[in-house]
């Protein structure tokens, strides 16, 4: 059976309507992240599947067809806020956030699209917050550098 992490984590990755709010219902993938996010900060939560959410974040960022409006990249990082307070090692955040950079890497050498823009723009959103985050908890140096050529690269693409 799985727990409550495990399917919030699920909620997120086969979500089929990334829109924003919506009137009646909210943000479908900022409250995914929020559960996500509770989940992980219960007392008996354990970081050994710390890799299912990550996934589970890039699966937001990188296989929804649509830009981020409504707050949905800080509340996806609730989640690796959360994960960090676990004690998520460095390495496997600096890891996880190389791999969405390669993917916009890849996407991009397809040529432009309005999929790769929506991608990029969704990706550097939440980078940008991470990298603050990580700037303000005074950690992870190696992924703000990533961060910082990632996103420099853009504006000179």
């Amino acid at each position: 059976m799985l727990g409550a992490s495990e399917k919030s984590a699920s909620y997120l990755i086969e979500e089929k309507d990334p829109r924003g709010y919506v009137e009646g219902k909210g943000p479908s993938i900022a409250h995914g992240a929020d559960m996500l996010a509770s989940a992980i900060s219960h007392p008996s939560f354990r970081l050994e599947r710390a890799e299912q959410f990550l996934t589970a974040i890039g699966e937001c960022l990188l296989h929804k067809d649509a830009i981020y409006i409504d707050g949905e990249d800080e509340r996806l990082l609730y989640i690796v806020q959360e994960l960090i307070k676990k004690d998520l090692p460095e390495e496997q955040l600096s890891t996880w956030v190389g791999s969405l950079i390669s993917f916009i890497d890849e996407k991009e050498k397809e040529g432009y699209s309005l999929e790769s823009f929506y991608l990029r723009k969704n990706v550097s959103n939440f980078l940008k917050a991470l990298y603050f985050r990580l700037y303000y908890l005074k950690m992870g140096s190696e992924v703000q550098r990533n961060i910082e050529e990632f996103l420099h690269k853009g504006i000179y693409a």
